[in-house]
Formats: structure tokens, sequence, C-alpha cells
């Protein structure tokens, strides 16, 4: 869906989705990745994608409070992402970043955020949900690179014991939505108003610091650890209060014992 602010879906789809001018959608996605490695121990990451979703059009949507308008289900946005690894006997350094389109200011045009599902970009352990202990859990921040940019650096399999070894991750994110789109489309709150992630503006930063530990404690049987902070900052000025309400502060500790036979 494109965005629909702070309303509830279910109610969405029984007060509106009956009215919508088509009976399918249609959604199409394309993207592309390079890796290089001009020398040993250094590899260079580069991708990219579109997407596009189109369900129609409503008419005479009244959810954002005005009357007469036409409201496009339609989102289509694009990102762009670029890593840098560089091997050392104790562990790898990792370097990333990457862009996603924002929404612009106008709530009845669509979203013009890449489409997504609910799963991993597991870039960070529970800002995107890439942590070892369930890749399938709760993300604070969402689950795609759509309307954030971020860079992220990491000491990744960190490693000076045998069989023990860790990854810490330092990540810092902006939004590139507008900052006049929460109160256009009525957003009461920035988390979940626009599914099951967070809507930042170029007003509003986020930043996480993750630590995951692996001990091989047999051949069969490993433990992980994994510690995980993220910090929400809306800005009051976008938000004009509704930022109160939210969790600035999120933390997980997770402990899995796995055993492979």
């Amino acid at each position: 869906m494109p965005v629909l602010g702070s309303t509830n879906y279910a109610g969405f789809q029984n007060a509106w989705l009956p009215g919508v001018d088509r009976a399918w959608g249609d959604g199409f996605w394309a993207g592309a990745t390079m890796e290089y490695e001009p020398v040993d121990d250094l590899k260079l990451f580069l991708e990219g994608a579109w997407g596009s979703v189109n369900m129609g059009e409503v008419r005479n949507y009244t959810g954002f409070g005005d009357t007469g308008c036409t409201l496009d289900l339609r989102r289509s946005g694009w990102y762009v992402a670029a890593r840098i690894n560089y091997s050392l006997d104790w562990g790898t350094l990792g370097l990333l970043g990457w862009y996603g389109s924002g929404d612009d200011g106008n709530p009845y045009n669509g979203s013009e955020r890449l489409p997504q599902y609910n799963t991993p970009w597991m870039v960070s352990s529970l800002g995107f949900g890439g942590s070892p202990i369930n890749e399938t859990t709760w993300k604070v921040l969402g689950s795609n690179p759509g309307g954030l940019a971020a860079v992220i650096g990491e000491i990744r399999d960190m490693s000076f014991v045998e069989d023990l070894k860790h990854t810490l991750r330092f990540c810092y994110y902006w939004g590139t939505n507008n900052p006049r789109m929460p109160e256009r489309a009525g957003m009461s709150w920035p988390t979940r108003a626009d599914g099951p992630m967070i809507y930042l503006t170029t007003t509003d930063t986020a930043w996480e610091v993750n630590l995951t530990t692996e001990y091989k404690i047999y051949e069969n049987l490993s433990v992980n650890l994994d510690a995980a902070y993220v910090r929400i900052d809306a800005d009051g000025d976008t938000w004009h209060g509704a930022e109160e309400t939210q969790y600035k502060d999120n933390y997980r500790f997770s402990v899995l014992f796995t055993y492979s036979f």
C-alpha cells in the first residue's frame, strides 16, 4: 500500500478497497549486484533495485480529511547500496552505505518508496532483523532500505581465541521521506505508521550498536549471544508531540544454543 497514515488497515480494506477501480493489481521488481576483488583480501560490492506495485485508485477518498480526492494505490521506488570488505587474520573490516528513495509531501499520489515484504534486510541485528538469534523477529526500523539512508561500520568474525568469534556493528540512519508527509497523511506516531516499520523523514535519525558472539562449545554444539540497541530520534517539529509516545530506546539481549546432527 502507499502511505495510509495511522489508519487501521483492516478498516481501510473493508471501507475503501471494494471501491477500487481495478480487480487485479500488479507488481514488478528488478535489480542487479556486482562483486569486485581488485587485490587479495579486498572486496567491493555494489547493488541496486527498483520495484513498483500498482493496485489502482480509490476515488473520493476522505481518509486524510479532504473531500473529492483520488488516492493512488501505487508504490514505486528504488535503492542503491555499496559495501567494502577488508579481510585480516583476526577478522573482516566492513563499511556499508545505502540510499533509498523516499516519499514526497503528497499522500494522494502513491508512495515513492521501494515496495517490500516483511522479511529481514540483514544489515543489523535489531533494526533490520539480521540477528542469528531469529531472522524473523520484530524489526525496529523496517524490512528493507526504502525511505532510509545509512552508514554502517562493522568488524565481522573477529577472533583471537579458537572457536570464539564476535561481530561488532555501529550504524547511523536518517530518513529520506518528506517531513510534510506525517501531518498531511495524519500519522499519529512514527512507528507502525505505515506497516511493520518506522517512518523516518529527512528531519529524523536513528543509530544502532550490535555485539554478537558465537562460541563453538563442541563439534556439534554452539551458543550465540546477541546484544543490540537502537536509539530513535524523531523530530518534534515534524511529529508535533507524537514522537513522545514512542520507545526511543530499544534493546534486546538473546541467547541461542544450537545442536546440529
